[in-house]
């Protein structure tokens, strides 16, 4: 007989919206598409396609991370996720920590759009 684990804090349930994803997720991927289209057609015309695609994937890519993190947070918070099962979510578990700290600036820090890529783009590497 198959067992199938019930979560005793139903609070914590997760349903699926679209797509097979929740509702943060769908927000994280939501966002960085957001964000990231029309920065590439701002940049389009200044600074070439090459270069508007390079800014825009390093804008997307936390969020993109994040949305994939979030898919696989209860395997990873419970421990049951073996590394190398998937490559997508050994890359966002190895920048978590980075992105985290990235995206959490403090009240009387200041970082101009040139030094905000510049980190996404080391955090990134």
């Amino acid at each position: 007989m198959a067992y199938v684990p019930v979560p005793k804090d139903l609070t914590r349930v997760k349903t699926k919206v679209m797509f097979n994803l929740t509702k943060r997720q769908l927000i994280c991927f939501g966002a960085g598409v957001l964000i990231g289209a029309p920065l590439f057609f701002l940049l389009l015309r200044p600074l070439g396609s090459s270069t508007a695609a390079m800014c825009m994937m390093l804008v997307m890519l936390p969020f993109f991370l994040l949305g994939v993190y979030e898919k696989n947070a209860d395997l990873v918070s419970i421990g049951a996720y073996k590394s190398g099962t998937n490559p997508k979510l050994d890359h966002a578990l190895t920048k978590m920590d980075a992105i985290n700290q990235f995206l959490m600036q403090g009240v009387d820090e200041a970082f101009g759009y040139e030094e905000s890529l510049a980190e996404m783009a080391r955090i990134l590497e």
